[in-house]
């Protein structure tokens, strides 16, 4: 390997400067990864989000206290709000098994969407249930504030339900034969 050489070069007032050149046969080589191994990659990065984001959400509803009205309003409203990097992890994770052509793996995450989304509309029932006793069991100054957290949960909670069970059913049908 040789090191990059000096040449002169004339400058306007008749003086020559050195200017450092690079040898282009020197350049680094350009490294290019198979695209199999950026799906791994992003497989990695999806199962590592979604793990972490949804350990969040199980650690939510320990210990379980359902009966309590006031404990699944505020369980379950956290639940919706602590949604998002659980679902970027699966989507992620999604995304790479369908890229490495992993149908099998595609059909798995399918079928979780499946009762991702049932366990949505099981909990949002709960949820609806309990809006008459947040309501009612709070001061008049405070009902404006459970108003806005009933709102977002809803809101929350049909886009969640609509978006699992939309990539369910489309997860399934991509990876027919």
């Amino acid at each position: 390997m040789t090191a990059p050489s000096l040449k002169n070069s004339p400058s306007q007032s008749g003086q020559g400067k050195q200017i450092l050149l690079a040898d282009s046969k020197h350049r680094a080589a350009r490294f290019e990864a198979e695209p199999s191994t950026l799906w791994m990659i992003l497989a990695g990065l999806g199962v590592t989000i979604a793990v972490i984001g949804w350990t969040d959400l199980a650690l939510l509803w320990y210990p379980l206290n359902f009966g309590n009205p006031e404990w699944e309003f505020g369980t379950i409203s956290a639940h919706y709000d602590g949604m998002p990097l659980g679902t970027i992890g699966l989507v992620t994770l999604a995304v790479a098994v369908m890229g490495l052509g992993w149908r099998l793996a595609t059909r798995v995450l399918s079928g979780l969407f499946a009762l991702i989304t049932l366990g949505l509309v099981g909990i949002f029932a709960i949820y609806l249930l309990d809006v008459a006793v947040a309501l009612g069991g709070v001061a008049p100054a405070i009902v404006p504030i459970i108003k806005k957290a009933i709102a977002k949960a809803v809101v929350f909670a049909t886009v969640y339900m609509a978006f699992y069970g939309w990539l369910s059913a489309y997860l399934w049908r991509k990876t027919r034969l």
